[in-house]
């Protein structure tokens, strides 16, 4: 009887740590799965390839152009820089909504700022300063 009672506890505390989001249960421990990175590239490929103007984030060390970066996760966040003309938010709004479909999930945030402000530290290191946001929006599939 205990060990019944100690297994539905139990049982109900990893489900409080759950939510299902973008159409399955997913887990909120901290560190994405590697199924939550393949979603997240799948909406970044459909992006790349029909707004081309996006840099190559591995070629460009100079934090400085249309460049994008990704957080896979429970909801997908992408961040652009440099994209700051309403036309262009809205075509990739319209991009990441299409690609909702593809990758099979339910919605995707986005972040677009004036552009990046990289700090570099004596050490080598750095991090980010004060970044003017234009607009942040969650795309959500249509019903």
């Amino acid at each position: 009887m205990r060990l019944t009672y100690f297994l539905i506890v139990l049982l109900g505390a990893v489900l409080t740590g759950c939510e299902r989001t973008n159409g399955s249960f997913i887990c909120h421990f901290g560190v994405p799965g590697g199924d939550q990175y393949a979603l997240a590239e799948t909406i970044a490929q459909h992006i790349m390839k029909n707004y081309p103007v996006l840099a190559d984030r591995s070629a460009d060390k100079t934090k400085q152009g249309k460049i994008y970066y990704v957080a896979p996760g429970c909801v997908p966040s992408f961040t652009f820089y440099e994209i700051v003309e309403p036309s262009d938010i809205q075509r990739i709004e319209e991009l990441a909504k299409q690609s909702l479909d593809i990758a099979g999930i339910e919605r995707v945030h986005l972040t677009f700022y004036e552009k990046q402000n990289w700090v570099m530290s004596a050490n080598g290191g750095g991090h980010r300063g004060h970044e003017n946001t234009i607009q942040s929006l969650t795309v959500t599939k249509a019903k």
